[in-house]
């Protein structure tokens, strides 16, 4: 998958996020995978609170689907260490009809230590499951195999050059791990993640 992100400070607490995806199937080249539009809103300036919280609201519009997501964005820093939690709910509405959408649960945890300003190392977790399953049968098994819970765990690294940083993470998955990769699969055994911004 490729995303381009463009990021817009409403106010110094209220931010504006713009999306365009892309992704590459099996055998196929690449092809427009949808917008999303988010908006972020963090509650104190960091360190005000005991723990800086945030809000993010997300809308989704893909050829085939209509997705909405939540997060309840958790963190607290403590000197050059910080910990963060991201609560995430997504609702996902396949072609557009009530009846097939599905409640998936996407919680995310994270450690990060800044070694130097310029150069941050963190570990990440992450779990992926659909809360509310299709019946026995009306799905392939790769379906069926992506809606059940998934872990990864990884490290992270964060290179910051001023206007320009660059953000990656590895992650490997802890279940079914003697399953082979299978055609359909969302997430294979290892899950790779890289971000590259400017500030404008």
């Amino acid at each position: 998958r490729l995303q381009s992100e463009l990021e817009y400070g409403i106010t110094d607490r209220l931010e504006l996020g713009l999306y365009l995806q892309y992704k590459v199937d099996p055998g196929a080249p690449m092809a427009f995978d949808g917008t999303k539009q988010r908006l972020r809103y963090r509650f104190a300036e960091s360190g005000e609170w005991p723990i800086d919280v945030a809000l993010y609201g997300e809308i989704v519009e893909k050829p085939d689907e209509l997705e909405f997501e939540e997060r309840l964005i958790l963190s607290r820093r403590f000197g050059k260490l910080r910990a963060i939690a991201n609560i995430r709910f997504e609702q996902e509405l396949e072609h557009f009809e009530a009846e097939e959408m599905e409640h998936v649960f996407f919680p995310s945890f994270g450690l990060t230590h800044e070694l130097s300003p310029q150069l941050h190392l963190g570990a990440e977790y992450w779990m992926r499951t659909v809360l509310a399953h299709e019946e026995e049968g009306t799905s392939s098994a790769a379906d069926e195999f992506n809606e059940k819970p998934h872990h990864f765990v990884g490290p992270a690294l964060l290179a910051n050059f001023g206007k320009l940083w660059w953000t990656n993470g590895a992650y490997y998955r802890l279940d079914h791990t003697s399953r082979a990769v299978q055609l359909g699969d969302e997430y294979g055994h290892v899950v790779v993640r890289s971000v590259v911004g400017v500030d404008l």
